[in-house]
């Protein structure tokens, strides 16, 4: 994908700054080598850095009893499955010959972007530290004592900077980028996305005028936020603020649950038919699924759609209520997941939340949502506020960071 973009757009032009954004809370490990030999065209981090598996914020090996073992946090943010962190404790305990192989850890993009600088120790930006868990947002530095008296292998951690901050340059030509090129401490792609489609609104204006605006990003999972300056600690269940930018929060109900549910329901559909002897492409059920979801105004079946939990509540399952001969068809049960899937958004940040925050549109993006008009239809008629579609994504967000920068 990277290759691809740099060779037919971009190829042979001259680059000043490199952003670089990805999921958050996720963690994988590496020890550094030095004095390594590589090409552009033959670029392979394990060629020269033991690199272990990629653990993502989707890993459920922690479970409840796991994480009420685990001392408290000194943060205003918890620790979940999926959280650096935690999994780094897991790992200690369950596999601690794994831990012993490496010297570094962090996300996957602060591994890429401690490899293009040829960084011996990463630098992580305070929203990816804060997203795995015994962080402290004020003081701007992980819970060290508190890690270090339950025998945590805190040599792990990476030192911390803001983010988007220059960290290095980058060290040898890299598909189509010259060496000496300005990088960038990784950001999220959660705030990245927010800057996206918040960027044109001047945060001194964002809390005074009636234009304020809160977002919706539905992809393979789902967020509904805004912008605030500090975190309120009589949020609902599940709402998190994680660092933004310039010392402001993004208030975040983050559900695990988004077009991965969906997918789910459509693969579900496709079994039952291969049981049949019978194949459907699953470009032809989307398609079927979709048309008649479409062709579906309305419904009173109703869908709790938390198929894979929550952070908050990983013991929550997703159910089926009020079925009728009338309503057990495909476009029924589409048109009530998309509805469950805006009102479990809504038990996160509520209509009435927004508006007590003067907030009276929503941004809304995320590959899910801007190809699905049933997601559409429903998240306009459950929060009854102007939604304005938007297809910038995290990547055009950290690339916005890098101008703003370089101005």
């Amino acid at each position: 994908m990277i290759k691809y973009f740099i060779y037919e757009f971009v190829f042979r032009r001259i680059f000043n700054w490199l952003g670089i954004c990805g999921q958050m809370h996720g963690v994988c490990m590496w020890k550094y080598h030095q004095n390594h030999n590589l090409t552009g065209s033959k670029i392979s981090c394990k060629n020269y850095w033991k690199t272990s598996d990629l653990y993502t914020w989707m890993d459920k090996r922690c479970d409840s009893e796991f994480l009420r073992s685990l001392p408290l946090p000194q943060s205003h943010l918890k620790v979940s499955t999926g959280h650096g962190c935690a999994t780094l404790f897991w790992l200690s305990k369950y596999s601690p010959s794994e831990i012993k192989n490496y010297d570094s850890a962090g996300t996957i993009m602060d591994y890429l972007v401690a490899m293009l600088c040829d960084l011996s120790k990463p630098i992580m930006s305070n929203q990816n530290a804060a997203s795995w868990g015994y962080f402290d947002t004020v003081k701007n530095e992980f819970n060290i004592p508190i890690l270090e008296a339950v025998n945590f292998p805190v040599h792990l951690l990476p030192h911390i900077g803001p983010a988007g901050q220059i960290v290095g340059r980058l060290q040898f030509p890299w598909i189509g980028i010259e060496p000496g090129c300005s990088v960038g401490i990784a950001s999220g792609d959660l705030q990245c996305f927010a800057y996206s489609t918040l960027s044109h609104y001047k945060l001194k204006q964002h809390f005074s005028g009636s234009d304020d605006f809160g977002f919706v990003n539905i992809s393979t999972s789902a967020q509904i936020g805004y912008i605030v300056p500090a975190p309120d600690d009589k949020s609902a269940p599940g709402v998190e603020y994680f660092p933004y930018f310039d010392g402001y929060y993004l208030a975040v109900g983050a559900s695990l649950n988004g077009g991965n549910v969906l997918s789910s329901y459509v693969d579900s559909i496709l079994n039952l038919l291969e049981e049949f002897d019978t194949h459907v492409t699953k470009d032809k059920a989307w398609e079927k699924i979709m048309t008649a979801g479409n062709a579906t105004l309305g419904t009173d079946l109703t869908v709790s759609a938390i198929l894979f939990g929550e952070r908050h509540c990983p013991e929550a399952k997703a159910s089926i209520s009020n079925i009728s001969p009338s309503n057990s068809g495909l476009g029924h049960l589409m048109r009530a997941l998309c509805k469950g899937l805006i009102d479990n958004l809504a038990q996160f940040i509520s209509p009435e939340d927004l508006l007590q925050k003067g907030i009276n549109s929503i941004v809304a993006s995320g590959t899910a949502l801007n190809r699905n008009p049933i997601l559409q239809q429903e998240l306009r008629k459950r929060f009854n506020l102007d939604v304005v579609l938007n297809e910038s994504d995290a990547a055009f967000g950290v690339a916005q960071l890098c101008r703003s920068k370089i101005k």
